[in-house]
């Protein structure tokens, strides 16, 4: 998925566990992609990292949780 589809997918996530009343976790860091994943993250790991070129979920992931705090 495009960096574009993730974020997508991310705020879709969150909007329905939300109306699900299930508390959502974003993935920031570290999930197992697996060894077989056709982009390792920073070029080189199996762990998810929203920081990262491959994923650029972060920004979103930040607006997502400011505004849980509000």
């Amino acid at each position: 998925m495009s960096g574009e589809e993730q974020s997508e997918l991310i705020r879709a996530l969150g909007e329905f566990f939300k109306e699900n009343g299930v508390i959502f976790i974003y993935p920031v860091h570290g999930g197992f992609i697996g060894r077989d994943a056709t982009k390792p993250v920073f070029s080189k790991y199996y762990k998810s990292d929203a920081l990262a070129p491959e994923f650029q979920t972060y920004e979103t992931i930040k607006e997502l949780a400011q505004k849980k705090e509000e």
